[in-house]
């Protein structure tokens, strides 16, 4: 049996993950070039910088908005995203996810009954968002009806609105 030692693991390791790091950045090059096949649907894979994009059609009956959100990944996360779309009173009708290095890239769809008043559902959906792909914990905001965002102060196990908070904290 071959025994190696932990920093040449690591090397070789290292070495690995670049090289397949090159290949996915010639793929997505070419990719973007139109080089590759025909037949491709384009790469989702999550990019390095936190982005987020809110397109919107509405069709009549319902109002549809697109989201792409790229972010760091954490645990939170999923939830996160349900809050800020409940929060807009929205409902999601789709939701692809990939997650790759640490970093996570989603497409949503999210519904509204035609009976509403959109806009404000709608800027209220991109806030709740831009505050998750920030990492702004939701779970320490209270999202209110008209769209500010309160933050909590948490302090010996006490949960304090910001401005009920103790002076000598």
């Amino acid at each position: 049996m071959l025994q190696t030692d932990k920093a040449s693991v690591l090397t070789e390791t290292v070495q690995h993950l670049k090289k397949l790091k090159n290949m996915v950045a010639n793929i997505v090059t070419s990719h973007e070039d139109g080089d590759g096949c025909s037949m491709c649907q384009p790469i989702f894979i999550p990019s390095e910088y936190d982005e987020m994009s809110i397109s919107y059609c509405d069709n009549g009956d319902k109002t549809t908005v697109r989201a792409i959100i790229c972010c760091e990944d954490r645990p939170d996360l999923n939830h996160g995203l349900t809050k800020a779309i409940r929060s807009a009173n929205g409902k999601a009708v789709m939701a692809e996810m990939a997650t790759v290095g640490g970093r996570t890239k989603m497409d949503m769809v999210v519904e509204w009954p035609q009976c509403r008043d959109i806009g404000e559902d709608i800027g209220l959906l991109r806030r709740a968002l831009k505050a998750v792909v920030e990492d702004q914990i939701l779970g320490r905001a209270k999202v209110m009806g008209h769209g500010s965002i309160e933050p909590d102060f948490i302090a010996l196990g006490q949960r304090f609105a910001d401005r009920h908070r103790p002076k000598s904290l």
